[in-house]
């Protein structure tokens, strides 16, 4: 029986690639998410990479999915899905 689904996006899906942010995102996104995939193979969970359903999507992009307010990077809205979002 399966418990969850966890979704997971690497760091490049949250910024467009050419953003400042990308290769740090990237590189911790990736760590968060081995942590994501080795708590969803603990607890009999399926881990679901969705990285290339954000393509072209991620901030600094024509179309985000992801929130980011520059002006306020501790805002709570930020990192999470836009409501243009669908999956």
């Amino acid at each position: 029986m399966r418990l969850a689904l966890i979704g997971a996006i690497r760091g490049l899906a949250y910024f467009d690639p050419g953003h400042p942010f990308a290769a740090v995102a990237h590189l911790l996104a990736d760590a968060l998410n081995q942590v994501f995939a080795g708590v969803a193979a603990a607890t009999g969970s399926e881990y679901v990479d969705v990285t290339a359903t954000f393509a072209g999507r991620g901030v600094g992009s024509a179309d985000p999915w992801i929130n980011f307010i520059p002006d306020n990077p501790l805002d709570p809205a930020n990192f999470h899905p836009t409501t243009t979002l669908v999956v």
